[in-house]
């Protein structure tokens, strides 16, 4: 369930641990995309996101956009430069 705030969907209260874990994927250059993620660790300073294929397809710059309560919808923290560490074949 959502409450909508100026054409915005806002979670309710229990969700904000999930926007929290489950970050935007963009890719910022060549076949511009964006797709979601969800945080499965981090660990020595590095953050792993889960995500599908279509967030990160062939060589371009990505980023990644972390959510907070107080800052929903702009990003709290945005990551440049974030690297593919692996990508199963189609």
């Amino acid at each position: 369930m959502c409450w909508l705030l100026a054409a915005v969907a806002v979670p309710l209260p229990a969700a904000w641990p999930a926007v929290a874990a489950c970050p935007r994927v963009v890719a910022t250059t060549g076949e511009r995309t964006v797709g979601t993620g969800v945080c499965v660790a981090v660990r020595d300073g590095f953050a792993y996101v889960l995500t599908a294929a279509h967030a990160v397809p062939g060589p371009a710059d990505r980023e990644v956009q972390f959510f907070d309560r107080r800052s929903y919808p702009t990003p709290a923290r945005v990551y440049r430069g974030v690297e593919v560490v692996a990508r199963l074949a189609d």
